[in-house]
């Protein structure tokens, strides 16, 4: 699962070099890749006098926008997220002696 954003990259960046190369390729439709690097950093001043929290998360979408076909059109995404620095909590999980920064590393199918 840690490794599972990079594998999505590899996979969206081929079938990107894949459906260049291919001209008939592109009457089907089109790729779509979403990265997005993002840093959060939290200092919380409260009653429970938690660590400071860092996170360093990257968030994959990889998938297919299918043509328009007898008004009908498709998009197929999944979507991945994972803690490349995980110096936080979240709810279900992480550090429990660090302030909360929501944002669970998973899986799932996505729409757009």
């Amino acid at each position: 699962m840690r490794y599972l954003p990079f594998l999505l990259a590899r996979v969206c960046a081929f079938t990107s070099i894949a459906a260049d190369a291919d001209p008939g390729a592109g009457e089907l439709g089109s790729p779509v890749v979403h990265l997005q690097l993002r840093y959060e950093y939290s200092d919380f001043d409260d009653a429970a006098d938690r660590g400071t929290a860092a996170g360093l998360t990257l968030r994959a979408r990889c998938g297919h926008q299918f043509n328009t076909w007898k008004n009908l059109s498709g998009k197929v995404v999944g979507q991945t997220a994972a803690n490349l620095v995980e110096d936080f909590r979240y709810p279900g999980g992480g550090a429990a002696d660090h302030d909360i920064i929501a944002d669970p590393p998973g899986s799932r199918l996505h729409e757009g």
